[in-house]
Parts: C-alpha cells; sequence; structure tokens
C-alpha cells in the first residue's frame, strides 16, 4: 500500500503545483490548438456551431482533475490570433455542446428515478408474494426463486439510486461548469502561449 499512497501523494503534489489560477480565482484549463477546423464539428443544427467530439474529450479529461463544483477559465491557444466572429462561434459551441450535456442528464436522472421506483414496486410485489406462499404448499423451490427475484429487484433499484444516479449528477455539475466558465483567447508563439513565456535579457559583454 505504501508505494500507491506515495504515488498518489506525488501525482497530488505535482499537479498542484502545475494547477493555476486566473485573476478571479478560477481554474485555468489551457487548450493548444493548430487549426481552428478541428475545434468545431462539420455538422451543426439550425441554432449554431458544435464542438468537436476530440475537442470535447479534451475538456472531459481535464475537467475530471477538478472537483465538480470548480469555477473554471478555458484559455485557448491558437497558431495567430482569430477573428472575433471564429471566437464567437467557438464560444457558443462550448456552451451549446455542454447546455445539451446538461439536459440529457438531467433525463437520465429522471429515467433513473422512474426505473428504480418501478424496480421496488415490483420487488416488494415479488417478496410479498414469497411471504404468501410460504403459508401454501407450492413447492419451496419456487417460493425461493421469487425470493431471490425481488431481493435482486430490490438491489438493484439501491444500486441505481445510491451509484448510477451520483455518477450521472457529477457529470451534470461538470457539464454545468463548463457552461459557466470564463472562455478566453490567446496567440501561441514558438509552441508556447505568451502567458507563459519569461523574457530573458543578454548579458551585455564587458570591454576591458
Amino acid at each position: 500500500m505504501k508505494p500507491l499512497k506515495q504515488a498518489r501523494q506525488e501525482i497530488k503534489e505535482k499537479f498542484r503545483q502545475t494547477s493555476k489560477t486566473d485573476e478571479n480565482g478560477r481554474m485555468m484549463i489551457s487548450v493548444s490548438i493548430k487549426d481552428t477546423n478541428d475545434v468545431l464539428s462539420p455538422l451543426s443544427d439550425e441554432d449554431g456551431a458544435v464542438i468537436s467530439n476530440d475537442f470535447s474529450d479534451y475538456l472531459d479529461n481535464k475537467v475530471k482533475l477538478y472537483p465538480p463544483k470548480t469555477r473554471l477559465h478555458i484559455k485557448i491557444f491558437t497558431k495567430k490570433e482569430i477573428e472575433k466572429e471564429e471566437q464567437s462561434k467557438i464560444t457558443f459551441g462550448i456552451r451549446n455542446h455542454y447546455e445539451n450535456e446538461f439536459v440529457e442528464c438531467g433525463r437520465e436522472r429522471k429515467k433513473q428515478i422512474i426505473v428504480s421506483s418501478l424496480m421496488i414496486v415490483v420487488g416488494i410485489l415479488l417478496l410479498g408474494l414469497s411471504f404468501g406462499l410460504s403459508f401454501t404448499p407450492v413447492p419451496s423451490l419456487i417460493n425461493l426463486f421469487i425470493e431471490i427475484a425481488g431481493t435482486v429487484f430490490e438491489w438493484e433499484a439501491v444500486s441505481i439510486l445510491c451509484f448510477r444516479r451520483s455518477k450521472v449528477v457529477v457529470e451534470q455539475m461538470r457539464a454545468l461548469a463548463i457552461m459557466r466558465s470564463e472562455i478566453s483567447f490567446g496567440e501561441l508563439k514558438h509552441g508556447k502561449n505568451k502567458s507563459e513565456q519569461k523574457t530573458t535579457r543578454q548579458p551585455k559583454n564587458k570591454i576591458v
């Protein structure tokens, strides 16, 4: 266990050192892209742009590093400055994608409540039937099968409500965090963004 604990501590310390916040205390997520065409999907609905799967996967993986309620600042760096109109499309595409994710998670949560409620009712009915059959000459094997089925329904309902639903809640909270995030743009220079570059002065040659 010690190697695992040590590895967790090292990763946690490394993450703490590399994490950055903006002037408003938002956690920074930097995205460097070579071509703005890779950001937006070639397909979109009538309401506007949608980001590509690769771009959304990158954001999803980055957001998983932070608690769900973390305030975020997404900084997008490109090789050359992009026009305001293109910036607006990308910003809308990000928010549009995660609004859809937020709504989908909400529907999934409602579906889970309905399914788990039905499973609880069915489980109770089966357990009640099993209890009633225990006073009848029905073979014990059949009664045992009904009792097991009722127990399985109950446990599956608990699994949905306690485990699967909590996962969907976290996903919805992360989608909300990106929806509400600050989105800004910067320019790459020599493979690094300008905000990370350090200016150095060359020492002057002394004249002897």
